[in-house]
């Protein structure tokens, strides 16, 4: 039971992270932003290699949020009536989307160098594939 709650815990972390969404190249260029006492002084090298994060939104937000106050809250009949990691998996994990994005990464030749709860996936890539596969562009 211990460990189902911090299973639930732990997805519920990893659903405030900022997501960084996979497009293809379907956002146009968009000028960085310029915050008050830094320069922009230029553009990353296309051959520099950057590590970077593909969040795939969780599915049901609205019922895991509801879940992780009810298995909390003594009044609620769901109190302590944790979630098997397959319930989670199947309720809230974006497996085919997460499939997906994984296999477009991969086709284009990024290196996966870390997945986590078919939600995350950190890879390395070059600038400039990165670029052409993502739309994204990178300033220093």
């Amino acid at each position: 039971m211990r460990s189902s709650s911090l299973v639930l815990s732990v997805i519920f972390l990893i659903s405030l992270i900022s997501p960084v969404l996979v497009a293809q190249n379907q956002n146009p260029y968009i000028q960085p932003i310029q915050i008050h006492g830094f320069k922009n002084v230029g553009t990353l090298p296309k051959g520099q290699t950057v590590v970077f994060t593909v969040y795939v939104p969780l599915k049901n937000l609205n019922l895991l949020y509801y879940y992780a106050q009810a298995v909390s809250n003594p009044s609620s009949p769901l109190y302590h009536h944790f979630l098997s990691k397959e319930q989670i998996a199947k309720l809230f994990y974006p497996t085919k989307e997460f499939n997906q994005v994984l296999s477009y990464l991969k086709e284009n030749g990024f290196k996966v160098l870390f997945t986590s709860a078919d939600s995350v996936i950190v890879a390395q890539g070059t600038v400039g594939q990165i670029e052409d596969a993502l739309g994204v562009n990178y300033a220093l």
